[in-house]
């Protein structure tokens, strides 16, 4: 359907706080049935577009609304805002992802004339949307909000908070045999997790001597920190933005407690436990995918046995069982040799001491949302766009997008959505893994009402208690997802890219033993070259007007 609007008044868009047509009386025809959506997100191989997958056309025969998906990467976003993105309805965009928002804010993008406010037709047009927003928990109604209260994007909305699904796991299997040849346990007995750094250390350092075969034994990410922070949550800091004890914005690498982490992972390096070359790890086994040189091999001819190189490595809390399964079809063999069956363990972030409390782990943020751009000339198309999403919200839309088409991916049982085996044990050739499955049949990176708990039903006891006891200590320290004014927004799009990036060249080089900077001197550079007490006191006072949302 296509709508026609004669004689907008700019002045009359202005004042009610939106973007609009040119000044003046003329004609604008827009289709209503019709969206341009950009979004920074993969489809699932061998498929182009979000409109080939099952569930989006059936989202199109649904709702009578045709969506032309246009798929690209976070990087783009930035230079697409000097142009590119007038192609576009929607734009779904990230204040999370460095460059993926809008330059100077959301905030600026709205009194720029480049993003609609919506706030005026979300009670009409997005009332289920509200509603999940409303039965939610406290950060996201926080974040669904900028600071002066105005609804600027369409947020994904978790009706319930997720543990954190990603963290540390060792091999059980080894554990085992270093604890019970130390005499830490009795064999046969039940294995205990490794508590302190020294801990980690005198089993990482049995593994390489006893194991692996004189490899390092603990992956470390190209970085020289996890994605999350693991390594160096036993020492209370981040690498970048954070929470200093709980309440004040710090920049967590000019930290003397960052100095304490980049020693002992040099010390850890010098004494082999860490790969030479782990400033390559880009990929390895941070990816979803089961890596090799966290998976033992065998020679189907001679039986040659040749272990796994990593004793502890990072890990999605699904794919625990995924590596099980996969090294348990070589039981046989491992008993042939003599060694026990690959087993893996989720561990907690290592402490400095026992009783220390943990404060940093991974917590899911706001990240993408959906924003309507002034390709839109009329509010009847903005609420259009609108009641499309709103869908997305609703029981029957959720139910679709979460869980995909009853009869083909899910089935009732006792009145609950079950996945059928075409997501929890697909058979096709290859074979998809969950989350490729969810990808192509239900839907896992959009904007819709979430149920992470879905997961749950393709999960063991020991991964759900990964993510629900393990991994699951206490995130004080970690930033939320803030809103930055115009002037901060420039501040951060100066500053924070290069200082990361200048953060990370030291981390590497100082734990390898090539850094030409003192620690001291390293922070000084910080604060007079890369502006890191600019951008604190940006992050600061954005904080600030966070709490009293």
């Amino acid at each position: 359907m296509k709508h026609k609007v004669l004689c907008i008044a700019l002045s009359a868009v202005v004042a009610i706080g939106v973007v609009g047509a040119a000044a003046g009386c003329k004609e604008v025809e827009e289709d209503l049935d019709t969206i341009k959506i950009f979004l920074p997100f993969e489809v699932v191989n061998g498929y182009t577009s979000y409109s080939q997958l099952p569930v989006y056309q059936e989202l199109e025969k649904r709702t009578g609304v045709k969506v032309e998906y246009t798929h690209g990467v976070y990087n783009d976003i930035q230079q697409m805002w000097t142009g590119d993105y007038e192609n576009y309805d929607v734009m779904i965009i990230s204040d999370v992802q460095v460059g993926a928002g809008y330059p100077g804010g959301i905030e600026k993008g709205i009194s720029d004339g480049v993003i609609w406010d919506l706030t005026p037709y979300m009670e009409e047009s997005a009332p289920d949307y509200l509603k999940a927003i409303e039965g939610s928990y406290a950060s996201v109604q926080k974040f669904t909000k900028t600071d002066s209260g105005k609804y600027a994007g369409i947020y994904s909305v978790p009706m319930e908070e997720q543990g954190p699904w990603y963290g540390f796991v060792m091999r059980e299997d080894w554990l085992r045999a270093w604890q019970e040849a130390e005499g830490i346990i009795e064999e046969g007995a039940e294995v205990v997790d490794p508590v302190t750094y020294d801990d980690w250390e005198a089993f990482l350092t049995y593994v390489k001597e006893n194991l692996n075969g004189g490899k390092a034994p603990l992956f470390l990410y190209y970085t020289g920190t996890d994605m999350v922070g693991t390594l160096n949550a036993g020492f209370q800091v981040s690498s970048g933005l954070y929470l200093k004890n709980g309440n004040t914005v710090a920049y967590g690498a000019a930290e003397p407690e960052y100095q304490q982490y980049l020693d002992k992972m040099r010390d850890w390096y010098a004494k082999g436990l860490i790969d030479a070359n782990f400033f390559t790890n880009n990929e390895g086994t941070e990816s979803q995918q089961p890596q090799m040189p966290a998976m033992d091999s065998f020679d189907l001819t001679t039986y040659q046995y040749t272990p796994a190189q990593y004793a502890a490595f990072p890990m999605i809390y699904t794919y625990i069982h995924t590596y099980e399964d996969l090294m348990a079809n070589y039981a046989p063999l491992y008993e042939a040799t003599g060694k026990d069956v690959y087993d893996l363990r989720p561990v907690s972030a290592p402490k400095q001491d026992a009783d220390d409390e943990l404060h940093i782990r991974y917590t899911e943020k706001s990240s993408a949302y959906a924003v309507i751009t002034n390709r839109v000339k009329t509010e009847e198309k903005v609420r259009a766009i609108l009641e499309w999403f709103n869908y997305l919200f609703t029981d029957e839309g959720s139910l679709l997008m979460n869980y995909g088409i009853e009869g083909d991916t899910f089935e009732y049982v006792n009145g609950e959505p079950m996945f059928t085996e075409k997501i929890t044990a697909n058979s096709e050739e290859p074979p998809l893994s969950f989350s490729d499955a969810i990808n192509k049949y239900c839907s896992l990176n959009f904007i819709f009402r979430y149920e992470w708990e879905r997961e749950l039903q393709v999960v063991n006891d020991e991964e759900k208690s990964a993510m629900t006891e393990v991994w699951n200590c206490d995130n004080s320290y970690v930033l939320p997802t803030v809103t930055l004014t115009e002037q901060e927004g420039k501040v951060s799009e100066l500053y924070e890219l290069n200082l990361t990036k200048f953060k990370d060249e030291f981390t590497v080089n100082y734990i390898i033993g090539k850094n030409t900077q003192s620690f001291d001197e390293f922070v000084a550079t910080m604060k007079s070259t890369y502006h890191m007490d600019d951008l604190v006191k940006v992050y600061a006072d954005a904080y600030a007007r966070y709490l009293k949302r």
